[in-house]
C-alpha cells in the first residue's frame, strides 16, 4: 500500500515538472490509478484482519494444548503417588478430560462467537485448564491410560500403555509405543492422521494460517511499477486518458485525442513492452523539489524515501501551479485594462 501511495505522489510531482500538458496529464492519471490501487489494497488488508485474528487464535489454542500437556506431565511427575491421568477405567486421555476444566484439545473451536474453548482456557495469567495442581486418578487400567510411575514403582513400569496410536500436545507429539518414545507428527503425517485423537485442532490451526498466507501479496516493493506496466500495456488506458482530456475541455476529435494519447503513452512508457524498464527508471529519476530544503533544491524522485518529503514536494508543485495561474491571470487582466485605457488612433 505504501509503495502505491509513494509512487503515486512521485508521479504527481514529476507530472508538475512537465512543460508538455499531454505528458503531465498521462502521468497525473497514472498517479490517480496508483492511489486507487492503494485504496484497494487497504480494503483487502481490512478484510484480512478477521482472518488474521482467527488464525492467531487457532494457532494459540494449539500452543495452549502443548502448554497443557507439559503442565500435566509436570503435575503427574511431581505428585506423591504418581499414577495415571485418566480418571476412569479404560478412558483415553485424549477423550477423557475429566480432570481438566474445558480443554478443547481434540475439537475444532468456533472463533466467531464466545466459546468455552477460549474464554475458559485462556486467563489473565495464562492457561487455566487444570482444576488442580496434582492431576491424578487411582485407576488400574492397563489398556489406554497414560501412566506416570517412578522407577521403583511395583507393577507396570511403562510410561505409555500400547493400545492405539494417539497424538498429544495439540497433535504435535505422537505416541505409538509402550515406552516413552515419541515422534513429532506434522505435515503429511498429520494430514493422514487427522482423525487420530488430538489431530483436529492443530489441523484447524494450520488451515487458518495457510489460508492467510495464500492471500499475502508478494514483492510489495515493485507493486507500483508492475501496476504502471500493466496500465501502459492496456489498450483501454488510452481511452481513459481521452475521457480526462475531454473532461478538461481539450479540443480535437475522439480519434485525434486517442491517437495523441497513445503516442504519449508509448513515448513515456514504451507501451509496457521491451523498453519499459528504462523508460520507468527515467521517469522516477526526474529531478523534483526534495521536500525539505528552504531554498529550491532538486533530487531524483526515486531517491526521496521519506513519505513526508514526497508530500511536501507535491504540495510545493500544487502551490506553485496555483500561484503561477493567479499571477498569469492578473497579468492578463492588467494587459486588458491597459488596452482599454489606451486611446485609439482615428482611422
Amino acid at each position: 500500500m505504501a509503495d502505491y501511495r509513494d509512487a503515486a505522489m512521485r508521479l504527481t510531482a514529476v507530472a508538475a515538472t512537465r512543460a508538455d500538458s499531454g505528458d503531465a496529464i498521462v502521468l497525473a492519471i497514472l498517479g490517480s490509478k496508483l492511489l486507487e490501487a492503494a485504496e484497494e489494497t487497504a480494503g483487502n488488508l481490512k478484510a484480512l484482519r478477521p482472518l488474521s485474528i482467527k488464525a492467531a487464535a487457532a494457532a494459540g489454542t494449539v500452543y495452549g494444548g502443548i502448554s497443557d500437556f507439559l503442565n500435566l506431565l509436570s503435575a503427574a511427575h511431581t505428585g506423591i503417588t504418581c499414577g495415571c491421568l485418566n480418571a476412569k477405567g479404560d478412558g483415553d486421555i485424549m477423550a477423557d478430560t475429566t480432570e481438566l476444566a474445558s480443554c478443547p484439545i481434540d475439537n475444532e473451536i468456533d472463533l466467531e462467537k464466545d466459546t468455552t474453548g477460549l474464554e475458559t482456557v485462556v486467563g489473565d495469567k495464562g492457561f487455566k485448564t487444570l482444576k488442580t495442581t496434582d492431576v491424578k486418578a487411582t485407576s488400574t487400567s492397563n489398556t489406554k491410560c497414560v501412566l506416570f510411575q517412578d522407577a521403583s514403582a511395583v507393577g507396570n513400569n511403562k510410561l505409555f500403555q500400547k493400545a492405539a496410536a494417539f497424538l498429544l500436545a495439540g497433535g504435535t507429539l505422537k505416541v505409538n509405543s509402550a515406552g516413552p518414545t515419541m515422534t513429532t507428527a506434522h505435515g503429511a503425517a498429520l494430514a493422514a492422521e487427522q482423525s487420530t485423537a488430538g489431530g483436529k485442532l492443530i489441523t484447524q490451526a494450520h488451515a487458518a494460517i495457510k489460508e492467510l498466507l495464500s492471500q499475502a501479496e508478494t514483492a510489495p516493493a515493485s507493486a507500483a511499477k508492475t501496476k504502471v506496466k500493466a496500465l501502459a500495456a492496456d489498450s483501454n488506458f488510452a481511452k481513459v486518458v481521452v475521457n480526462k482530456l475531454k473532461l478538461i475541455g481539450m479540443e480535437g476529435s475522439g480519434n485525434t485525442l486517442e491517437h495523441n494519447a497513445k503516442v504519449k503513452i508509448k513515448n513515456l512508457l514504451a507501451d509496457g513492452c521491451k523498453n519499459f524498464d528504462s523508460k520507468w527508471q527515467a521517469l522516477i529519476d526526474t529531478p523534483i523539489y526534495d521536500g525539505k530544503s528552504e531554498k529550491i533544491k532538486t533530487e531524483k524522485a526515486s531517491s526521496i524515501s521519506s513519505t513526508t518529503e514526497i508530500i511536501q514536494s507535491v504540495l510545493y508543485y500544487q502551490t506553485k501551479q496555483q500561484t503561477d495561474f493567479l499571477r498569469l491571470q492578473k497579468e492578463l487582466e492588467k494587459t486588458q485594462n491597459d488596452c482599454e485605457k489606451k486611446p485609439q488612433k482615428p482611422e
